[in-house]
């Protein structure tokens, strides 16, 4: 498995979307949602997109799609479907059977090839050795460290290939989405693409160093519910909007006045 790596960059495709929520709030996202919007099936196409648009430059494109037993699973297998009708060669692998799932049978008969983990890490490690990119779709914001079980021994058994894109759904598998805890064989991504505001534990050590850069894709939440959201990611646009323009011939005077606030009696040197 790859080493987590230390550079982070939080990306909002949006203004509207560079809210931050913990896992309640998620849920209570979702339960406003209007009713009978699939929520699924919009998360899936917007992270089908994203891929789409982030990988076609490279040509045909050969992914491993790692599919969990959950709504996170259901993702990634609208990914593969989507993924697999526009020409790119997908295996999935699964954690476990999904039997008699709707979204298994339409994404093989997309054309993706399905494989349920056996203990074969070699025969996953080979997929991925020939793959240009791997997708994460094996735990969601519901789940948290530590990694057990099949999933633990999935994740193991990657190999590290150099160049390879390495995409998490929602959250790396083996992060908490709340609390930043992190499982040391989490999955480490290069990209993550969050499914509507960006999960508070992903912008917390130790989680953050294996989200590597941070996306929030629009899966049409309210905008209002969404504007009322207290947490949000402080990004260059913003602070761009909030310094005076400053005439080149200007001094300090005219710049403003800057409070900090902040440290402690032992800390002072923080701020």
């Amino acid at each position: 498995m790859a080493e987590p790596g230390p550079h982070v960059h939080v990306q909002t495709a949006d203004p509207a979307f560079d809210r931050v929520v913990d896992v309640a709030t998620m849920r209570a996202l979702e339960r406003q949602a209007t009713p009978g919007t699939d929520l699924m099936a919009r998360a899936g196409a917007a992270l089908a997109q994203e891929l789409t648009r982030r990988l076609r430059a490279s040509g045909r494109q050969t992914l491993v799609i790692l599919v969990g037993p959950g709504g996170n699973g259901g993702d990634a297998l609208i990914v593969a479907r989507h993924l697999a009708q526009d020409g790119s060669d997908i295996v999935c692998w699964a954690s476990r059977e999904r039997p008699d799932d709707p979204l298994v049978h339409t994404a093989v008969e997309s054309g993706a090839r399905w494989r349920v983990w056996d203990g074969d890490g070699q025969a996953l490690a080979d997929d991925v050795q020939r793959a240009t990119a791997v997708v994460d779709g094996l735990l969601g914001i519901g789940s948290a460290p530590p990694l057990r079980g099949v999933v633990a021994e999935m994740l193991a058994a990657l190999p590290e290939v150099r160049g390879q894109s390495r995409i998490a759904i929602d959250v790396p598998s083996g992060t908490d989405a709340n609390e930043g805890t992190a499982d040391p064989g989490a999955f480490a991504a290069t990209l993550t693409l969050s499914t509507g505001p960006i999960k508070l534990g992903l912008l917390l050590h130790p989680a953050i160093e294996y989200a590597g850069e941070i996306a929030a894709l629009d899966i049409d939440f309210d905008r209002d519910a969404l504007a009322r959201l207290s947490s949000a990611v402080l990004h260059r646009a913003t602070v761009r909007e909030l310094v005076p323009p400053r005439p080149a011939a200007a001094h300090k005077g005219p710049f403003g006045r800057l409070l900090i606030v902040g440290g402690s009696v032992r800390y002072r040197g923080a701020p």
